[in-house]
């Protein structure tokens, strides 16, 4: 163990550790306690929250809670603009620009990560 000089190196961790957490508890008021050791400590903590949800987040979190619904349960494929687009295919008339087929595999893109990314989230709370 390095010394330093000026300071009593004989006083260890739990010293360091007693001290620091007896001028905690005389500066802390509040009526919860917390045992360590043989002493306890005032923690400041209180377990009794009153809290108000305004009608309007209410309404925010039913809105959210229906459209998250709603994606779950509609099939991401559009039938009838798949058979229009494979009539356009068989017929000759589908000629999409490089320009088209680059936008739309971006765009597919970042609706994915964006998919995810409302996944992810959801499964945290």
């Amino acid at each position: 163990m390095a010394k330093i000089t000026g300071v009593d190196n004989s006083i260890n961790n739990s010293q360091i550790l007693s001290e620091v957490l007896a001028k905690k508890a005389s500066k802390v008021s509040s009526s919860k306690t917390e045992k360590t050791g043989d002493s306890s400590i005032s923690t400041g903590v209180s377990s009794n929250y009153d809290v108000t949800v305004s009608d309007e987040a209410k309404r925010l979190a039913d809105s959210r809670k229906l459209a998250f619904d709603i994606a779950k349960n509609t099939s991401p494929i559009r039938e009838e603009k798949v058979e229009q687009l494979k009539q356009k295919i068989l017929s000759g008339e589908y000629t999409p620009s490089a320009s088209d087929i680059a936008d739309g595999i971006i765009k597919d893109a970042w609706y994915d990560k964006l998919a995810l990314d409302l996944h992810d989230q959801e499964k945290m709370r």
